[in-house]
């Protein structure tokens, strides 16, 4: 959340639970100044799994550049 446009905060926010949110919101008060290195870092790694993720099969990603499905 370091370093995240308030927009994405928010929206990763609204897609956890309260208690979840709670936690996130103490963990990120009680990490304090982190370096820029440090965020770019993490945002690979995630970016990395969510890659993984999706070559497995485990999750789906929807790019907004894509058409949508009608069933």
């Amino acid at each position: 959340m370091k370093g995240a446009q308030p927009a994405i905060v928010e929206l990763i926010r609204g897609n956890v639970s309260e208690r979840n949110r709670e936690v996130l919101d103490d963990e990120t008060r009680a990490l304090g100044p982190v370096r820029m290195s440090q965020v770019e870092e993490a945002r690979a790694e995630i970016v990395r799994t969510i890659r993984a993720l999706e070559s497995s099969g485990d999750i789906m990603v929807r790019r907004s550049d894509e058409d949508e499905y009608v069933s």
